[in-house]
């Protein structure tokens, strides 16, 4: 990068407190103003420029410890924003991390969803404008980077329980566990700012007490563990249909200010884990920013006797018809809806909407970009749910009971998913989408075992998961139907996103297996790999038949009974890793057995193996990681007709070595790999040492 072309950041962390107590927003069980202060409030203002061809262009992103950013207000804002500062209208983001523990910041819904106060809005809005003046005043060149983590302290909300849709605990539901963090470091190495994108409702106490919630309470601590008066920005993901997972008896409860911190707490461990560890040098690309408003059509509009007959019932009803009436633009068949999307660099960009959007659509922008594009609501102004087709059908919160709090005339047509859909890819283009093939930065073969060694990780999990995809395609050319084994490891989850973004895959004519899983922990634990796989691959693509192991029957008997599945018919792929003690599978180095005549068999995992377990962070400490598994064997991973094996990161390098280096024995079972015809290594310099 020239000298001229540099990053320029600019950061800033203004106070939005109300001066004095006011009522709160998102809760309609509150009365009366605020009764005290838990956490204050804050909006971190990040501005960010470049020269690209002589031109100079700035962006901004900005998050407010708010529940929304009143779409009302939002063509004064753009307006003050281009006068002043030169943001263009397209060439910003102001997201709300949607904290249900501050002050009310629109007046186009019901008061149920809060009484906004006046003197606040306009103290908000130039609060805004203060930090991107300071912002701009702090502009220094940066570097930036991007990790990834996982927390898993939210849970999917809609859950049909006797046969309707209901607000419940669904733990088999969509969710996105993903942390994703990018760090900006200053030219002396000290880190300037962070971001964090992640995906779940800030509703975890209902208290009268203002609380910037568990965003606020992750990014104080960071930023006071950071130091260097870093700024730390919470953004928030696609979270419509996702809450705090704070449940008994399949019924949510509200938490306490204590449950607040705990939850913040989480957050914050994992995104310091991910700064502490590998991270990937991103190359800074602003290019200007795209918006596109489409209209959402509604069903069909209430009449004037429907209306009346509301505000004679009065209560809710009676307030959203007394809105409609005083707000006759409301009587639309349709509302705008505003979708902003913004590159950074190369792969990494964020698609921001100005709804509470449900995480299948920030599902299908991952799926559609590899990852590459991060989704936002909750940006540019709030219009309310916005659901899928689906959920439309099923009923429920998100999908028809909240429109009425918002003022909606109606609950959406169907057909919306259709409008937003074209729209975020007439917006990613060809940006995005699928990245070309990565190219190895070196390749070579060791026995037959053929070895690709590529930048990153993210190179890696990119250039396995296309390969593997071609030939899933290729061999569904040739034959009926293909069967596969996946692993399930934090190793794989960049290959598994690719595969997932490939949707030219018929995935209806694939048998799939997975290749261990734990025995002793709870059906639900989070840790079991066929939950790893099933929200990661199998509820996405929904293969046209799944096999999970079930290692809370007999032992004897599933071994019986998924050894027979196996081998009913050929394997054609399997998918697989190869763990820090040189397993492949649990086939740990005491248990391994290359002639092996079993299917599938328990074992006692060794302390190497389950101490892996903990440095993934997958348990948080050694005596929580279960003691035995059940493990395909290696002769039946080696059945397979083509092998795609992804090692990255450091803590693999010993193992990738012994691989590739050492004699072929059982006391690294990896070595097995190089007698296999059709098996391709797939590491980092990272993992392969240089």
């Amino acid at each position: 990068m020239s000298a001229d072309s540099k990053l320029l950041l600019g950061t800033a962390k203004i106070d939005i407190m109300p001066v004095k107590p006011i009522p709160l927003a998102g809760f309609g069980s509150r009365s009366g103003p605020f009764e005290g202060v838990n956490r204050r409030l804050f909006v971190r203002v990040n501005v960010l420029e470049q020269e690209v061809g002589g031109a100079k262009r700035r962006l901004l992103i900005a998050q407010g410890d708010i529940i929304w950013w009143g779409s009302e207000r939002m063509e004064h804002i753009r307006a003050t924003l281009a006068e002043r500062f030169g943001i263009g209208p397209s060439d910003l983001i102001l997201s709300a991390q949607h904290t249900h523990g501050g002050p009310s910041t629109s007046e186009s819904f019901l008061e149920i969803l809060g009484i906004p106060d006046s003197d606040y809005l306009q103290a908000l809005d130039e609060a805004l404008f203060s930090g991107v003046e300071q912002a701009i005043a702090g502009l220094e060149p940066v570097t930036a980077e991007r990790g990834k983590g996982e927390c898993r302290i939210g849970i999917n909300r809609r859950k049909i329980v006797k046969g309707k849709m209901t607000m419940a605990p669904n733990p088999e539901g969509l969710l996105d566990p993903d942390v994703n963090v990018i760090r900006f470091r200053k030219e002396s190495g000290a880190t300037k700012a962070v971001f964090i994108h992640y995906s779940c409702h800030p509703t975890t106490t209902n208290s009268n007490y203002v609380t910037s919630e568990y965003p606020g309470v992750a990014a104080e601590r960071l930023e006071a563990t950071i130091g260097c008066g870093a700024v730390v920005s919470f953004l928030q993901g696609c979270t419509g249909n996702i809450r705090p997972s704070l449940h008994r008896d399949d019924r949510f409860y509200a938490g306490s200010e204590e449950d607040v911190a705990r939850l913040g707490r989480a957050l914050a461990d994992e995104v310091e884990r991910v700064l502490g560890g590998e991270m990937a040098a991103l190359s800074p690309s602003l290019a200007p920013g795209k918006r596109v408003v489409v209209r959402l059509p509604f069903e069909e509009l209430p009449t004037v006797d429907q209306l009346e007959a509301a505000l004679a019932e009065g209560g809710t009803k009676g307030q959203w018809a007394a809105k409609l009436r005083s707000h006759p633009e409301k009587l639309q068949p349709d509302i705008p809806f505003d979708l902003t999307y913004l590159v950074l660099a190369d792969g990494l960009s964020f698609l921001a909407m100005d709804g509470e959007v449900v995480l299948e659509y920030g599902d299908y922008i991952k799926r559609a970009t590899g990852d590459r594009t991060l989704a936002m609501g909750y940006s540019n102004g709030m219009i309310g749910y916005v659901p899928t087709a689906a959920q439309i059908t099923e009923g429920g919160y998100e999908g028809r009971e909240s429109g009425i709090y918002f003022a909606l005339p109606a609950a959406f047509s169907p057909v919306i998913e259709k409008v937003i859909k074209k729209a975020i890819d007439e917006l990613i283009g060809d940006d995005d989408k699928m990245p070309l093939q990565p190219q190895p930065v070196k390749a070579e073969s060791v026995d037959q075992l053929k070895v690709n060694v590529y930048a990153n990780r993210g190179d890696l999990g990119a250039a396995a998961g296309r390969a593997a995809a071609a030939k899933i395609k290729e061999l569904l050319g040739t034959k009926d139907r293909i069967r596969m084994i996946f692993a399930a490891a934090p190793s794989q989850n960049e290959f598994l996103e690719t595969l997932v973004a490939d949707g030219d895959i018929d995935w209806s004519r694939i048998t799939a297996f997975h290749m261990d899983e734990y025995i002793g922990l709870p059906s639900d634990a989070p840790q079991k790999f066929s939950r790893f796989l099933s929200e990661r691959l199998f509820d996405v693509v929904k293969p046209g038949t799944v096999n999970l192991i079930d290692s809370s029957s007999s032992i004897e008997a599933e071994c019986a009974r998924y050894g027979a599945l196996l081998r009913e018919a050929p394997i054609d792929i399997v998918c697989l890793g190869i763990g820090e003690n040189g397993h492949i599978a649990f086939n740990d180095p005491p248990v391994a057995d290359f002639a092996d005549p079993e299917t599938i068999k328990p074992v006692e995992l060794d302390d190497e193996c389950r101490q892996q377990q903990v440095n993934d962070g997958c348990f948080p400490a050694f005596g929580d990681v279960p003691t035995h598994a059940l493990t395909l064997t290696i002769p039946t991973l080696l059945s397979g007709s083509y092998l795609y094996c992804m090692v990255p990161g450091p803590t693999k390098r010993a193992a990738v070595n012994r691989t590739l280096n050492g004699s072929i024995s059982t006391e690294c079972p990896s070595t097995v790999l190089r007698r296999h015809p059709n098996c391709t290594l797939y590491v980092d310099r990272d993992s392969y040492g240089a």
